[in-house]
């Protein structure tokens, strides 16, 4: 619910954002692959809901 998006999407910077493509930055590696792991499925799913079902790639980079 909250906490989980509080903790791990919040963090989330978006640098790129179009119709095929989105790319979020994370602080660190644990939360991008935290959330790869955990809700990459969903996230890239919603992208395309709100995009379009032309998205081809949702990444997460980290900073460090």
């Amino acid at each position: 619910g909250h906490r989980m998006v509080k903790n791990w999407l919040y963090p989330l910077n978006i640098i790129t954002i179009n119709s095929t493509e989105v790319e979020l930055q994370a602080p660190n590696r644990f939360v991008r692959d935290w959330v790869e792991k955990n809700l990459g499925k969903e996230l890239k799913h919603t992208f395309q809901e709100l995009l379009g079902s032309s998205l081809e790639y949702c990444r997460i980079k980290s900073i460090a």
